[in-house]
C-alpha cells in the first residue's frame, strides 16, 4: 500500500525536532508532508512494522512510498521532497553518510540536555 503522502515521524518529546517541524511546516505550505509523533499510534506502528524499539525514539523517520530513511538522510529526503528549491539539499549527499550520522547522532545524543523535554508537543 502506498501512503497518500510522504510522512516524517519525529519525537513529540524534543524541543529540537518541535522547532524544526515549526520551521518545516512554514516551508511546507503546500502540506505535501505528513508530520506524526513517534509516541502516537501511527508512530507506534511504524516502531513495530519495522521493529525499532520503540523506547529509543531518538531518530526523526521519513517514510515514502513504503521506504523509509533515517536520521540524516532522512532530513535530506523530507527537505528534498517539499519543492524545486529543496531538493538542493541533496548536494549535502557530498559528506558521506557515516560523517552526516555521526553528526546527527551527537546532537540526538545531547538534545535532551540542551534543551530539555517537553511535554507537550507544539504540533
Amino acid at each position: 500500500m502506498t501512503n497518500a503522502k510522504p510522512a516524517l515521524y519525529y519525537d513529540a518529546k524534543c524541543r529540537l525536532c518541535n522547532t524544526w517541524l515549526n520551521v518545516l511546516r512554514r516551508i511546507d505550505r503546500e502540506g505535501r508532508i505528513s508530520y506524526v509523533a513517534l509516541q502516537s499510534e501511527a508512530g507506534n506502528m511504524l516502531l513495530e512494522k519495522y521493529n525499532f524499539d520503540s523506547e529509543k525514539a531518538d531518530t526523526i523517520v521519513f517514510e515514502n512510498n513504503n521506504k523509509i530513511c533515517l536520521r540524516s538522510e532522512a532530513i535530506i529526503e523530507c527537505l528534498s521532497s517539499l519543492s524545486t528549491f529543496w531538493k538542493l539539499a541533496k548536494v549535502l549527499r557530498i559528506f558521506p553518510l557515516r560523517v552526516r550520522d555521526s553528526i546527527y547522532d551527537t546532537i540526538a545524543r545531547n538534545r535532551y540536555k540542551w534543551l530539555r523535554k517537553t511535554d507537550n508537543c507544539e504540533i
